[in-house]
């Protein structure tokens, strides 16, 4: 796909719509920008944290992950269990 644009006097340029689609760019996305030895543009569509692991980064998984940490560091937490039983046993008489 092939379309021309023109450099603003600010030095910017803007997308066409069909390829902002195509590659489900949205505003706010990072692109990286290459000039290839040819004297090409090479712009590449980039995320600063994937996709599938952006979840980690929401306040509310921080808020928990401290939590889980004072967790253990208080030894509020129970080793790994050899079985199932052993597991609902710990579950069962909770170390208030």
């Amino acid at each position: 796909m092939t379309n021309l644009v023109r450099l603003t006097a600010a030095g910017q340029v803007s997308l066409p719509i069909e390829m902002r689609k195509m590659l489900n760019l949205t505003p706010g996305d990072f692109l990286v920008i290459e000039v290839t030895d040819d004297g090409h543009l090479l712009l590449k569509p980039h995320v600063l944290v994937p996709k599938d692991e952006a979840f980690f980064h929401r306040v509310d998984w921080q808020e928990a992950e401290r939590e889980a940490d004072a967790d253990i560091a208080a030894g509020r937490v129970s080793g790994s269990f050899s079985d199932v039983d052993a597991l609902m046993d710990d579950l069962s008489n909770p170390k208030v």
